[in-house]
């Protein structure tokens, strides 16, 4: 699996296939730094920083994951 960070959103490529990490319906841009690291729970998780803002995305499924902003 890889993450890539590019201008026009968040995504994830796993097994030939390339998925957009998606806040609702709006594409996470604007990604500044991208690292991955254990959740405050212990997940599996991304975590982004954007501008003045960080946040992660942590795994809820094994393709599924929840984003969390402004932590």
């Amino acid at each position: 699996m890889a993450w890539i960070a590019h201008e026009r959103g968040l995504f994830r490529r796993e097994a030939g296939e390339l998925s957009e990490l998606k806040l609702g319906q709006d594409s996470l841009v604007g990604i500044t730094a991208l690292a991955v690291a254990p959740a405050p729970d212990g997940s599996n998780a991304i975590w982004f920083a954007q501008t003045d803002k960080v946040g992660f995305a942590r795994q809820i499924g094994r393709t599924r994951y929840e984003v969390v902003e402004n932590v």
